[in-house]
């Protein structure tokens, strides 16, 4: 087993009201697979499993859990094991103002039997006592919680029942009254591959769940795409209210789908967000243009009502990145700052094979409530990740639980799992739309990666940070300008076919023509 290794990313700076940081720490072994993260007293609390084999079940798990505070810096200090029991984003954690909290959670049987209990603990309850529904255990293969949801005395699970055979998989929702200690239990058909509950809110005035899920619940095949619909406090569905995720913003094509996940979020008490990635293999224009032929996928965000569940203006369209790269249930994420500021939390890797053929990125969208983007954020992961679960904190930074995996050995398919950490410090505080006197970004020549470099055809850059508008030029070497771009996208492409084979230098510079980085390119 590897030893922890820690690791620091430099320092990314920002030229506004107030600096914003970013830091990345690693706890690294071969085993390593999140459960689940909670923040609570300016603490991020991280647990996962230690002991995996390539992801499988050896017998010989532990369940563990770490701490991280940020002062000056992401510091960790390794807690304590907790069990001898093996999860897989299969544990919540709910929270109360007065510091009480519900622990919600599956454990999991050796591999061979793959059987599942879910597990209930709570503070008040005596110490390390832990209480195990048997009543609705699954027989097959597991269970999976997405989302945990308060209301009064209750509180609701909602996630993924998985069984061995056809459709393999539904969605439920569990009812716990603590009150009473009564269990409610209910499960629904999508008919996908994989049945998930991916965002859940409840509704005050209606006292009804929305919920959004990888497809159509319903008792018939479900067309392509995510799903949304409305359940009672009993989980019971609520007739003619689960439809498919519509997403209207193509001129071409007026209805595109939500493929698989789409998260939501209340902006007031009748209106709410949705986020998640459409399907574009036409690559149709929308309101972020991309140079990656290959990219794949939008993030889509609409503004929907809470009566009919339907849109009530045109979808809003950003990225155009690969965000399909591990975007299962579960692992999109939209979270809300506060009134005007949602950010979406996604992974962003393009299909390019240098420099970096296995590395993804953290990417963030900064919302106002109608959907239209602050701003664009992307921080390299420099391994092939995906974020798990986003905690804003009081005073307006936000923390990122990451899964990661490496490539041990590709012909055995055997891989290394291990978890990051991301600190984004006072991302409540950068530049909104409209903002007056907005300041300049700074930008550092480390925010850079050119590639492929040499090159035969195109030169490609990707800007890391906070993306801001900048100048690409190409010069020959007697300074003349041959090539000019203006762009404020996270990857930007340059022509360079027509050029001769030599040398040549990019500039990058921003809008006041201050100089960040220069670059010598080989034409080939």
């Amino acid at each position: 087993m590897k030893g922890i290794i820690l690791i620091t990313i430099t320092i990314f700076t920002f030229n506004l009201t107030l600096k914003s940081q970013y830091q990345m720490k690693i706890n690294s072994s071969n085993s390593h697979y999140l459960s689940d993260s909670y923040f609570f007293d300016d603490t991020l609390f991280v647990r996962y499993n230690d002991g995996l084999i390539n992801q499988q079940m050896t017998g010989n798990e532990t369940y563990r859990v770490e701490s991280y505070t940020f002062n000056n810096g992401v510091n960790f200090e390794f807690v304590k094991t907790l069990d001898s029991i093996f999860l897989v984003n299969t544990a919540r954690r709910v929270i109360l103002d007065s510091g009480i909290y519900f622990d919600f959670g599956i454990k999991s049987d050796s591999g061979v039997n793959k059987n599942s209990k879910i597990w209930y603990k709570s503070n008040l309850l005596i110490k390390d006592s832990t209480y195990y529904f048997y009543g609705f255990d699954s027989i097959n293969t597991g269970l999976a919680i997405s989302n945990v949801v308060k209301v009064k005395n209750s509180i609701y699970l909602f996630g993924t029942y998985l069984f061995e055979n056809y459709p393999y998989s539904k969605s439920f929702g569990l009812k716990y009254n603590a009150s009473n200690h009564q269990i409610t239990f209910k499960s629904h058909h999508c008919y996908g591959v994989f049945c998930y509950v991916n965002g859940a809110i409840y509704d005050k005035t209606s006292k009804e769940f929305i919920v959004t899920s990888t497809r159509r619940f319903g008792d018939t095949i479900a067309p392509y795409g995510a799903g949304i619909a409305k359940l009672d406090t009993n989980l019971n569905l609520i007739p003619n209210t689960a439809q498919k995720i519509d997403v209207d913003y193509s001129q071409y094509f007026p209805q595109n789908a939500y493929s698989y996940s789409a998260d939501i979020e209340w902006v007031n008490d009748s209106l709410f967000l949705t986020a998640g990635t459409v399907n574009n293999a036409q690559q149709l224009p929308s309101q972020t243009s991309n140079p990656n032929h290959n990219y794949g996928n939008d993030v889509a965000v609409s503004l929907r009502s809470s009566a009919t569940l339907q849109e009530v203006n045109t979808a809003k369209v950003y990225g155009k990145v690969d965000t399909a790269e591990n975007e299962v249930a579960g692992q999109f994420l939209l979270e809300k700052f506060e009134s005007n500021l949602y950010v979406v939390v996604t992974n962003s890797r393009f299909y390019t094979y240098t420099p970096e053929p296995w590395n993804t990125s953290l990417a963030l969208f900064g919302l106002d409530s109608n959907g239209n983007k602050h701003w664009e954020y992307y921080m390299p992961y420099n391994d092939y990740c995906w974020a798990r679960q986003a905690h804003p904190t009081s005073d307006g930074g936000l923390w990122v639980s990451i899964q990661c995996s490496g490539n041990l050995n590709q012909q055995a398919g055997t891989y290394d799992y291990f978890g990051k950490v991301a600190y984004i410090d006072s991302i409540a505080y950068w530049p909104r739309i409209g903002t007056v006197g907005e300041k300049e970004i700074k930008k550092e020549a480390n925010h850079f990666v050119v590639y492929p470099n040499p090159t035969s055809d195109y030169l490609k850059v990707k800007q890391y940070g906070l993306i801001t508008e900048l100048y690409y030029e190409v010069y020959d070497q007697s300074g003349r300008l041959l090539k000019s771009k203006k762009s404020a996208e996270h990857q930007v492409e340059l022509n360079l076919q027509d050029l001769a084979k030599g040398f040549y230098i990019l500039r990058i510079t921003n809008r006041n023509g201050e100089l960040i980085k220069t670059e010598k390119v080989v034409k080939q």
